[in-house]
């Protein structure tokens, strides 16, 4: 299959092609090089949350291990600050913690989730917690307000006991309800597509320096005509009208330029592409199976893998295939963090 990629502007102009396996690039761009390095960007919320991860490193509920502790880095509220997510663990009873930056203070805004995990409705500004029992669901729906959770919709149903002859009932704040009433109230939410949310990144020195540093500094770090190349990458993906595709921007190989990774879905079989930035072209190095939307990063060795708990190839950010470098435990799982819409495409460099 044939991709053409097109992006003009007063320092660039290039058309990308090639079939949908192997490496494609682009000629006639010009040289993009980063002004600054990421490193170099300060952030005043980067050394609160520093603080409150070594904090939580060093208490009781840190859980070491593959199922252990992670955390995440989201802005949950829309105001282009990210809010610190802690996951404990991945156990049934393990909620996310939300903390935000205030002055020199992590503030706790609250906890939600299971498994380790919250929900988040990009386009409707809300955290969720989804929770499946021995014959019964919750969900509940929040609002951030004044640095507290606040309640918006519980739903409580209990259909698969339908099967052993169980009554079913439907509920809404506590209140029993029609089935049509609870799945009108409960479509308001679900029509949109929801993010997981808490574990991203390990808790380790290169996983926590690449969060806290890289993740949240491409705005600053990338030039125009960077953004320009980005930006018309996107707008061609958009156009291939995957319902439930993410993005994101992800620094592979450590030149303080990011690739791109693009999620096609959360669906059996998605996978996602690795787009590879070189100063005079970009090219579509790889297709990687996704886990659950996602690929893993490890930035100690610079690779990216299946994100599955033990790959058997681990590859460059410029396509290059191995099979001797077995990831560390310093770990970001990438490619979900921008849902891709209209309007969301500049938001990894905003």
């Amino acid at each position: 299959m044939k991709r053409s990629f097109l992006a003009s502007t007063a320092a660039a102009v290039f058309v990308l092609t090639g079939c949908s396996s192997g490496t494609k690039t682009v000629s006639e761009a010009q040289p993009t090089t980063s002004a600054i390095s990421p490193e170099a960007v300060v952030f005043s919320w980067q050394q609160v949350y520093s603080d409150k991860l070594s904090q939580f490193r060093s208490s009781a509920d840190f859980v070491s291990g593959p199922n252990g502790s992670m955390f995440d880095l989201y802005d949950l509220t829309g105001d282009g600050v990210p809010e610190l997510v802690i996951s404990p663990s991945t156990e049934s009873d393990s909620a996310c913690d939300i903390y935000t930056a205030a002055g020199s203070s992590a503030v706790k805004i609250g906890s939600t989730g299971s498994k380790g995990i919250m929900g988040y409705i990009p386009a409707q500004n809300v955290e969720c917690f989804h929770y499946q029992g021995k014959n019964f669901e919750l969900s509940e729906y929040f609002k951030i307000e004044d640095n507290s959770l606040v309640t918006l919709k519980k739903f409580y149903n209990n259909k698969s006991s339908a099967s052993s002859g169980g009554r079913m009932k439907y509920e809404v704040d506590n209140s029993p309800v029609k089935i049509a009433e609870y799945e009108r109230l409960l479509k308001g939410f679900t029509d949109d597509t929801e993010l997981e949310i808490g574990r991203k990144f390990s808790f380790s020195d290169a996983a926590e320096n690449y969060a806290l540093h890289y993740s949240e500094s491409w705005g600053a770090v990338l030039t125009e005509t960077e953004k320009e190349f980005y930006s018309s990458v996107l707008t061609e993906l958009l156009n291939e009208g995957e319902a439930d595709a993410a993005y994101e921007l992800c620094d592979i190989d450590g030149d303080n330029v990011p690739e791109l990774i693009y999620s096609t879905g959360t669906f059996a079989g998605a996978q996602c592409r690795v787009y590879h930035l070189d100063g005079l072209s970009i090219s579509l190095t790889v297709d990687i199976a996704s886990y659950n939307g996602r690929i893993g990063f490890d930035p100690e060795n610079k690779v990216c893998f299946d994100g599955s708990a033990h790959p058997s190839e681990t590859y460059s950010a410029d396509g290059t295939k191995h099979t001797d470098i077995t990831p560390s435990a310093s770990t970001v799982l990438c490619g979900r963090k921008f849902l891709l819409r209209e309007g969301s495409l500049t938001e990894a460099f905003r």
